[in-house]
């Protein structure tokens, strides 16, 4: 059996929900079922034509059981705009209507509109501006900005391992994260999360070839926004919300996979502006 190849990135927390062929038993609270992938089932979303798809854009079936028809919770979770988060711990699904589409900058007269351009369109000109990255417009339109930021910084990535250090990716942090600010929640500040990165970029570097770093550079260095995953969104607290994102390079095992987060928090206690305060992979 041929393997995928693998490229060790650090510790990851993964969550999947895999279905199969599995026992049942009342003490796992599990059962086998026999069920339908039905494609013929269309639908719409605030009256547009709507397909179900996965990360890499494949589409997805609803599942027919019983006269009930069951949607891919993810695929549907972003169409309606709602965050969605999996406890493979606790094995319990998060979800979270985002205040039922009222969105997050509430108190704007005018919510930034969603982006007439494809994320892939935006990749290189998302963080132009060269200030600081805001939380602003609907869910949907922050989730799609920001997973081209997160291309960006995959791509930066990629950079700092061909070159060895971490250069692409401090000059971002450095551009559009805010450092510490007074009678602010954001506490850490650019240098802790340059420093955590320069750890997990030397990490990387250190545990595997410089032929295995070659070859999943060339895997990264093109990739596009578009085959990123939006791996979950937390809810927006009092004082910070978060954006996480997962890329698997094609060719490469899910351990090779990486996941950048990006943190926003309020620029000062009591403020509704949100600004991007913190980056990980």
């Amino acid at each position: 059996m041929k393997m995928k190849k693998s490229v060790f990135i650090g510790s990851l927390l993964t969550c999947s929900l895999v279905f199969g062929a599995i026992g049942a038993g009342a003490s796992t609270g599990i059962q086998k079922i026999q069920a339908a992938l039905n494609y013929n089932i269309t639908f719409k979303v605030d009256g547009k034509a709507w397909t179900p798809t996965d990360s890499s854009g494949k589409t997805l079936a609803p599942i027919v059981y019983n006269g009930t028809t069951y949607l891919p919770l993810r695929a549907a979770a972003n169409a309606l705009g709602a965050t969605l988060e999996f406890n493979s711990g606790t094995q319990q699904v998060t979800l979270d209507s985002g205040a039922s589409g009222i969105p997050y900058n509430d108190i704007a007269a005018s919510p930034t509109p969603a982006p007439t351009t494809k994320p892939d369109a935006v990749v290189e000109t998302a963080a132009s501006a060269g200030k600081i990255i805001k939380l602003e417009g609907t869910t949907s339109a922050m989730t799609e900005k920001m997973q081209a930021q997160a291309a960006i910084l995959l791509k930066a990535f990629a950079a700092d391992l061909k070159a060895g250090k971490p250069t692409k990716v401090h000059a971002y942090m450095d551009a559009y994260m805010s450092d510490k600010r007074e009678n602010s929640p954001i506490s850490q500040g650019r240098s802790y999360f340059k420093d955590s990165y320069t750890a997990h970029l030397n990490d990387v570097l250190a545990s595997n070839s410089a032929g295995t770093i070659t070859s999943y550079v060339k895997s990264i260095e093109t990739v596009k926004a578009s085959q990123i995953e939006t791996d979950y969104i937390s809810g927006k607290s009092e004082t910070s919300q978060s954006y996480k994102y997962r890329f698997q390079p094609e060719g490469w095992d899910s351990f090779s996979s990486i996941y950048v987060s990006f943190t926003f928090s309020a620029d000062k206690n009591g403020s509704s502006t949100y600004i991007l305060a913190g980056i990980d992979f």
